[in-house]
């Protein structure tokens, strides 16, 4: 299918700021429909040095990478974990971690170190961010702390969730749902994702991930990838020159594991 971007005229650049930028793989990418359709420009941060690295040398055009630990701009303890994807800025629960098929050995701890965090409203180049990812294993409240100003401008949050915690005092879907709606956004849609008890019988404990949106304007957005049909208005429809400032409800959800941001 033809994108609507390719006969409008030239776009304004959206910026996404991803905070928890690890490569995990082509499939993963959550964004990279959006990339495809409209021009955006990515800033990144992956604190773990091996996997930053990475990053750095895929050289891939519009995305730029920082090694910053991003938080509430306090001295935490970074937890280090035997699976990189799972480390974090707060303690594993094991306990609750072995309850899961694989995922007690993901998270045992290989290494601790205090590390500085940086406030993402004190990096000058996340300034007029449009979609904010946010994918820390259980650090979501102390980045959105250090990001309150970042939050006014941000058109889409997609934030990793979860409703059982993994790491303990972890802040659970609905602490993170009621933050996000007093900054203005409102919760879209929840994307399940599974992952399966240690039991003799199977069963799924559902993640959710979630999407949000502030009520701005996101016509050029929605025109330029030609998903516009897929959003619910408020309002009539103007000219492309004069974008809708509709509102939208846009979330998707994972209760366990990372959100998926599909547009």
């Amino acid at each position: 299918m033809r994108s609507i971007a390719s006969i409008l005229p030239p776009l304004p650049r959206l910026k996404i700021v991803d905070v928890g930028a690890m490569w995990t793989g082509a499939d993963q990418d959550r964004y990279a429909n959006l990339i495809r359709s409209v021009p955006c420009e990515v800033i990144g941060f992956e604190p773990l040095t091996t996997e930053y690295q990475k990053l750095v040398a895929m050289a891939r055009p519009q995305h730029s990478y920082f090694p910053y630990f991003i938080g509430d701009g306090f001295v935490r303890t970074f937890h280090e974990c035997k699976a990189p994807f799972t480390s974090s800025l707060l303690e594993p629960d094991v306990a609750m971690a072995a309850n899961f098929e694989l995922l007690g050995d993901y998270v045992e701890v290989v290494g601790r170190q205090k590390v500085q965090t940086t406030r993402l409203d004190d990096v000058p180049e996340t300034s007029g961010v449009d979609l904010l990812k946010v994918d820390v294993q259980g650090g979501e409240m102390m980045v959105f702390e250090g990001a309150r100003e970042r939050l006014g401008s941000a058109l889409i949050v997609d934030v990793e969730v979860e409703f059982l915690p993994l790491y303990k005092n972890q802040p659970l879907f609905a602490e993170i749902d009621f933050f996000l709606r007093s900054r203005g956004f409102e919760l879209h849609q929840l994307h399940p994702f599974s992952l399966t008890f240690r039991s003799t019988l199977s069963q799924g404990e559902e993640a959710a991930g979630g999407i949000y949106n502030a009520e701005r304007r996101l016509d050029r957005l929605l025109m330029a990838t030609g998903r516009r049909n897929r959003f619910r208005f408020r309002g009539s429809t103007r000219a492309l020159r004069d974008p809708l400032p509709a509102r939208f409800r846009i979330a998707l959800f994972h209760p366990l594991a990372p959100a998926r941001f599909t547009i």
